[in-house]
């Protein structure tokens, strides 16, 4: 799956996360009765969900671009930055969108599931590093 995922990481990678991101920039700015309720569970369950998925294509990106030494040897620790800069503003942005509130434990939701997606992928792409390590000798 590796391979597949470098090798098209234009569609498999920065197409889904350019669109995954403006969803939940617009799902964000909608007000929060206008926001239909698809999902019943608590509202921090769908920071951790949306900030997961979210993680995992950043990510991905970042290990894979190759425009930046430093994003690609620290792709990890710059996708956790990022998601929690993010879900801060994010979360800051919301006190201009009426019926919608800043809160403290929804970036707090917002950055637990930006770092476990970012762990499980951190995780996955060394163990890939290791097979083709393994295989080369």
């Amino acid at each position: 799956m590796y391979r597949i995922l470098k090798k098209n990481k234009i569609f498999l990678v920065y197409v889904p996360l350019t669109l995954y991101w403006i969803l939940l920039f617009i799902a964000t700015s909608i007000p929060s009765p206008a926001l239909p309720d698809l999902l019943d569970f608590s509202d921090k369950i769908k920071h951790f969900i949306a900030y997961f998925g979210f993680s995992i294509l950043l990510t991905f990106a970042l290990h894979f671009q190759k425009k930046s030494r430093v994003f690609t040897k620290y792709f990890a620790v710059a996708a956790i930055i990022f998601i929690m800069f993010y879900g801060a503003l994010d979360e800051l942005h919301q006190l201009f969108i009426p019926n919608r509130m800043c809160e403290f434990w929804d970036w707090t939701a917002d950055a637990v599931g930006g770092y476990l997606g970012v762990l499980i992928t951190f995780l996955y792409i060394k163990s890939q590093a290791v097979k083709r390590l393994t295989k080369q000798n």
